[in-house]
């Protein structure tokens, strides 16, 4: 019987490594919060290349909304629309699918494979 050998999936990229002599860094995926700010940099670009002569056109309305909700929800929400993360999802640390959560689990004894 044989156990279960923790390197087995980084064996081959370790084997590149060696061969080839260099290093890989392992990346994980990004979380929420990272794309979130990046989204939150592409929409303030998007934002500052608006051309000022439109801006007159969208005051009016701007002042509308200004009177009905806080100034800081009305741009959070513009952010969140124009980076188009309108929802935020966990994801699993190891693969990056929504909703998955990653488990890191240890023991005392060797897993052995049932047969």
């Amino acid at each position: 019987s044989s156990g279960i050998n923790a390197e087995w999936p980084l064996r081959p990229g370790k084997e590149v490594e060696k061969k080839a002599g260099i290093k890989f860094q392992r990346v994980t995926p990004p979380q929420p919060e990272t794309l979130i700010e990046s989204a939150v940099r592409d929409a303030t670009r998007c934002i500052d290349n608006v051309p000022p002569k439109v801006l007159p056109s969208f005051r009016k309305y701007a002042k509308e909304m200004l009177e009905t909700r806080p100034a800081e929800e009305l741009l959070a929400a513009a952010l969140s629309h124009i980076s188009g993360l309108t929802e935020i999802k966990k994801r699993s640390l190891l693969s990056s699918m929504e909703d998955f959560t990653a488990y890191q689990m240890s023991n005392t004894y060797a897993v052995r494979a049932p047969y």
